[in-house]
């Protein structure tokens, strides 16, 4: 019987929710982040790096 009350109590532990928002659009992002953003697209595109949209994967 004692046995069984514990685990009763074990289930009675608040749930713990966890949520995240993954940024789909440039739209989305702060003015300061699309600044940075833009930027660093810039000076990839000058220096003639690949990025993962131009990838034939």
């Amino acid at each position: 019987m004692k046995g069984n009350k514990r685990k009763a109590g074990a289930n009675d532990k608040p749930v713990r929710v966890v949520c995240y928002m993954r940024v789909g659009t440039i739209e989305q992002l702060s003015p300061e982040a699309q600044r940075e953003y833009l930027n660093s697209q810039m000076e990839s595109r000058r220096k003639g790096e690949k990025h993962d949209a131009d990838s034939d994967s």
